[in-house]
């Protein structure tokens, strides 16, 4: 019991662990938000420099080329260029982009992927937003 009481003590004593905390949103209030609202396959990664972040999380962020598959909302574009990775507004809440992998984005004008505003597009939780996007689009919203 002593030990038990010790781990819980450290844990205390360690600071609270940052979780990423996504705002729980419908599909509507996500495409209301939203600047850019597009399904995608990312076709290439690189480095670049994060302008927002030390050196305790990380200097540099992923920029992403995606060939946008499905446009919901925003411009019509052959590319669409995005930075993910360490979120430099929440580092917490990083989003890894895989090129090869198609993903679902509600973006600002930033452009800036987090876990709260993009998802792996074959995720099963994901075909009541993407009905949503789609209903919203065909009325022109």
């Amino acid at each position: 019991m002593p030990k038990v009481i010790w781990f819980v003590a450290a844990l205390m004593l360690s600071g609270a662990a940052e979780a990423c905390s996504c705002a729980k949103m419908q599909g509507s209030k996500w495409f209301a938000e939203s600047t850019y609202v597009f399904r995608g396959r990312v076709m290439a990664t690189s480095l670049t420099k994060n302008p927002g972040l030390s050196d305790i999380v990380g200097t540099e962020a992923v920029q992403a080329e995606v060939a946008p598959t499905e446009i919901f909302k925003g411009p019509q574009r052959p590319t669409v260029s995005v930075v993910g990775g360490a979120d430099y507004r929440n580092p917490v809440c990083t989003r890894a982009l895989v090129a090869g992998m198609e993903y679902v984005f509600a973006l600002q004008a930033d452009m800036a992927v987090s876990s709260c505003n993009s998802w792996i597009a074959d995720d099963p939780a994901l075909t009541a937003f993407l009905k949503t996007f789609r209903r919203l689009k065909a009325q022109g919203k």
